[in-house]
Formats: C-alpha cells, sequence, structure tokens
C-alpha cells in the first residue's frame, strides 16, 4: 500500500502522470517494465548459453529484476511507497511465483522446442509476411518463447500486484459500501 504525500496525492514520478487512469499506467508501466526484462533476458541469454540453461538464465534475470519493477510499478502506478523496504517485501512473494513461472514455462517452451516450431509455422502459413532467415536460422534465442511467457507472467503480476498494492477502503463505511455493492452485483447475476 502507499501512503500519499500531504496533499492526500500519489507520489508519482511526475504530478501529470495523475491525469492518466491507473489502469492505463499500469498497461504503460508494465511495457517498459517487459521491454527492459527482455533486453536484459534476450542479452544474457546470449551471452551465457554455453554456460547455463534458458530457464536457469531467466531465474537469475527475473530475481535481479524484481526490485527494478517493482521501482517502475511505484514510481508510474501507485506512487512511492512510505516505508519503501515494506512494499518491496509485500511484492517478492509476486516476484517469486512469476519468476517459478515464467521459469517452468520457459524449460517447457525450449523442452518441446517452441521456437523452431513457431518459427516453421510462421514460414509455412505466412511465408510472405515472415521475418525471419528463410534459410532456417540456426538458434532463435526464444524469441517467441520470450513473447509467450512475457504474455503469462504479465497477467500473473497484474491480477496479483493489484491485489497487493491496490487502494483498499480507506474506512469502515468504505468497505461496508463495497461489500453492499458485491452483494448486489452477485443478486443481479
Amino acid at each position: 500500500m502507499t501512503q500519499p504525500d500531504t496533499e492526500g496525492k500519489q507520489r508519482l514520478i511526475h504530478s501529470s502522470l495523475l491525469q492518466i487512469p491507473q489502469p492505463i499506467r499500469f498497461l504503460a508501466a508494465g511495457a517498459l517494465s517487459q521491454l527492459i526484462f527482455l533486453t536484459g533476458y534476450t542479452t544474457s541469454l546470449h551471452h551465457l548459453e554455453s554456460q547455463l540453461s534458458a530457464s536457469s538464465v531467466y531465474a537469475i534475470i527475473s530475481l535481479l529484476y524484481i526490485p527494478v519493477g517493482h521501482a517502475i510499478t511505484c514510481l508510474f502506478v501507485f506512487g512511492w511507497p512510505n516505508p519503501y523496504l515494506r512494499s518491496l517485501l509485500s511484492t517478492v512473494p509476486i516476484g517469486l511465483s512469476t519468476m517459478a513461472l515464467g521459469t517452468v514455462s520457459t524449460g517447457l517452451f525450449f523442452s518441446i522446442g517452441f521456437d523452431e516450431k513457431m518459427d516453421d509455422f510462421l514460414i509455412n502459413n505466412f511465408g510472405a509476411l515472415y521475418w525471419g532467415d528463410k534459410e532456417g536460422e540456426a538458434h532463435l534465442d526464444g524469441r517467441y518463447s520470450s513473447i509467450v511467457v512475457m504474455i503469462i507472467t504479465s497477467i500473473w503480476s497484474y491480477v496479483a500486484t493489484m491485489a497487493v498494492m491496490g487502494e483498499a477502503p480507506k474506512n469502515k463505511d468504505e468497505e461496508v459500501e463495497l461489500t453492499k455493492m458485491k452483494t448486489r452485483k452477485t443478486k443481479k447475476e
């Protein structure tokens, strides 16, 4: 949970971001975060592929990236928390579970040859639109599996982060009203 500043506003990297709805900020911050993460992962995989498996590289980069991703989310979405360390520690389980999900998915995709199968599929079905090497690439560096893993882990991260860092009711009356709204919605269904 983030604490508002003395004026009651979230402390984002710039006050103009408050004009943008929180879900849009979350999407933009997620895209930036994933771009940075995938750049680090792909670069690391390229340099460490002879020493470590793709899933091991993913796990290491994910672990190192937890504080970076948290800081980006705080600065652009929820506001800078006070105290920061408590907020970071509250999101570590999200990062670890996302890392586990991504590591298992990456290992699975590499073991079934997902990138090669996707490459063949694109060549055979969309040859005119295909941007890869039609003569056959020796190594695809997890191009397609990274995208699928990114989608899977992004959905999980969004749901878990909103549950942990999203705004909770501020007082008992607001909590009662929220419960009443949920009850009315359930009765309508």
